[in-house]
């Protein structure tokens, strides 16, 4: 095989992937899209200092390939580390939502030599154009984000731009938070009667969903609605939503009230249907 392509994971090598970096910056300038360079270190989750053979390096590149789109770049640079390039991104947060899909593709462990290998990904990333629109800068800053990583905490990953990478851990966090949430059906309904102008009878009520975030407070839908619709827990939070309004109905109608009509209010207009 061409020295332009590593021999054990069959990727380009720092030369042939700096060239074809150039270009994806060219092609993402053109078009007016962001880019991401990852520089994603591999090490074993029980040792993070032991050198990683050529099997598991082979196994690495393999499903870091499976993982990434089709015009997305992946390349080898030296011992455990891995480039990365996320073409054609609208916002800093499709890079966020990229860069953990990659991370979390390491949750899964090795099949290797009738076993398993368990590994970890970390990842430092610049972006194009907020952090430069050099080759060699780029990858600079994305090496030092990855090298100021804490390798112990589970996906490590940090942008250059601090204030990317404090939306990117905000998110994070909400997304864990979410997690619990749902299991521990943090969410309340509240209602908001709505009468007939005319002749001021009520005739419905409004039915709003909030998140009792333990630590933020109350939060409107239009906080997390986007982010539970993506991890799709909107069908977890519908039915959550449905029975505690078949609950409220059946208390109103033992004290007598009349049927009224409901709305209910949660979902942005992509998932009003779920």
């Amino acid at each position: 095989m061409s020295t332009l392509y590593d021999s054990t994971t069959s990727l380009p090598q720092s030369e042939l992937f700096t060239e074809i970096f150039q270009h994806a910056i060219k092609h993402n300038r053109r078009h007016d899209r962001i880019l991401a360079l990852v520089r994603l270190a591999v090490v074993f989750r029980d040792n993070l200092n032991l050198a990683l053979p050529s099997d598991c390096l082979y196994l690495a590149a393999l499903r870091i390939k499976n993982i990434v789109r089709e015009n997305d770049l992946v390349g080898y640079l030296l011992e455990n580390e891995f480039a990365v390039v996320f073409n054609d991104l609208i916002t800093p947060g499709d890079a966020d939502r990229a860069v953990q899909r990659l991370l979390e593709g390491f949750y899964d462990p090795f099949e290797l030599n009738n076993g398993t290998v368990v590994l970890k990904a970390a990842a430092g990333i610049s972006l194009y154009p907020a952090n430069g629109d050099k080759v060699d800068d780029l990858m600079a800053q994305a090496q030092k984000a990855c090298r100021d990583l804490n390798m112990d905490i589970d996906r490590a990953y940090r942008f250059v731009s601090p204030d990317v990478h404090r939306a990117a851990t905000d998110r994070m966090a909400l997304v864990e938070s979410m997690q619990e949430a749902v299991a521990k059906r943090q969410f309340r309904l509240f209602y908001l009667p709505q009468y007939d102008l005319a002749t001021g009878n009520l005739t419905g009520v409004e039915a709003l969903l909030r998140w009792q975030h333990p630590q933020l407070g109350l939060l409107p839908a239009s906080h997390w609605v986007p982010l539970a619709d993506e991890l799709n827990m909107i069908q977890k939070i519908s039915k959550f939503v449905l029975e505690q309004i078949s609950i409220d109905d059946t208390a109103w109608q033992q004290q007598g009230a009349k049927p009224l009509d409901l709305i209910l209010n949660f979902c942005t207009s992509e998932c009003l249907a779920a």
